[in-house]
């Protein structure tokens, strides 16, 4: 399994809770209801994800299939 996920468990289970958040606002029109709410919650996960992906992530481990290519 360790060739078709790539990254740490903890990323996965991040990405799933986000599935399940935005399945949970959309089901309560949360975006059409109580707008002003939403977006700071909204903002406000968005830092908070990239913080623990940033902070969990290895240095220098390979977070793509194929390698990136500088084009410079």
């Amino acid at each position: 399994m360790r060739r078709v996920f790539l990254g740490p468990a903890l990323h996965w289970l991040v990405i799933f809770g986000l599935i399940g958040l935005g399945w949970v606002s959309g089901l309560d029109r949360m975006h059409v209801t109580t707008f002003n709410p939403f977006l700071i919650v909204l903002l406000i996960v968005t830092v908070v994800v990239l913080l623990i992906v940033l902070k969990t992530s290895p240095e220098g481990k390979q977070v793509t299939r194929e390698p990136l290519v500088d084009e410079e």
